[in-house]
């Protein structure tokens, strides 16, 4: 199963971070592979979509999520992160801080998908 992989909802074209179930140890490995599938895109075109649901954390997973974060920041136009109550308050907010980027919590996939199709169709018109 790919983790990290561009799909389409409505048209619009989403880059999908599988993140489901996996350890920390997991999370930081998809985490440090996401910069390289966003800096190759121009800047403010992506729409990234990553589900989290299931999945553990850890300060190593938390770092190596920072580092992904801020690195890929100019290509992100809008994030969109699925959890289930597994992330700590404490752990989002210096993800935002260290980004410097709006990460939005969702705990239903449609409803992050929704989010991020609609920013889309907004630029569109």
């Amino acid at each position: 199963m790919e983790r990290i992989q561009y799909t389409t909802d409505a048209g619009v074209r989403i880059l999908d971070i599988d993140c489901r179930n996996c350890s920390a140890d997991e999370v930081a490995e998809i985490a440090d592979k996401v910069p390289e599938a966003v800096l190759k895109e121009p800047e403010g075109s992506v729409l990234l979509l990553c589900d989290f649901r299931g999945s553990q954390f850890s300060r190593k997973s938390l770092e190596r999520l920072k580092l992904a974060t801020a690195r890929d920041s100019r290509q992100i136009r809008r994030s969109a992160w699925i959890i289930d109550g597994n992330l700590p308050k404490p752990f989002h907010q210096a993800l935002r801080s260290f980004s410097g980027r709006e990460l939005r919590l969702f705990s239903e996939r449609q409803e992050a998908i929704d989010f991020l199709v609609e920013e889309a169709k907004s630029q569109a018109s």
